[in-house]
């Protein structure tokens, strides 16, 4: 048995092809499905119509588990590697500094450009 889990993904797919089957064949076939997806466990008493088509999903549930533990370990590794260039952050000379509040900046910019707007508003 592996590792338990809390969650697990469940595709269409497999709801497609459970509406498809016998209702008794179906809950069996969507018990097993999530029993191996949450606790690993090959189910040992499907039958004969359940068992192929849980052969067929059980990879897509192996990539689906092998991918969440990727993530998780991509993650304890605190993201991109040291020299990655990739995630370094570049300056951008035509974009302000975010901690500059350069907002009364291009007001007094449009001032001079546009002459002083309030005058000419009506109220």
């Amino acid at each position: 048995m592996q590792d338990k889990k809390d969650s697990m993904v469940f595709y269409r797919s497999f709801l497609d092809a459970i509406e498809k089957m016998p209702a008794e064949s179906g809950f069996s076939l969507t018990k097993a499905i999530i029993r191996y997806g949450l606790d690993g466990d090959f189910p040992a008493d499907l039958d004969n119509y359940s068992l192929p088509l849980f052969i067929a999903i059980q990879p897509t549930i192996d990539k689906a588990k092998a991918r969440y533990k990727a993530q998780c370990e991509n993650g304890r590794k605190g993201g991109a590697p040291k020299g990655n260039t990739n995630a370094s952050k570049r300056n951008n000379p035509n974009q302000p500094n975010s901690t500059e509040n350069n907002l009364y900046e291009d007001v007094e910019e449009d001032k001079e450009e546009y002459g002083d707007v309030e005058k000419d508003v009506c109220v």
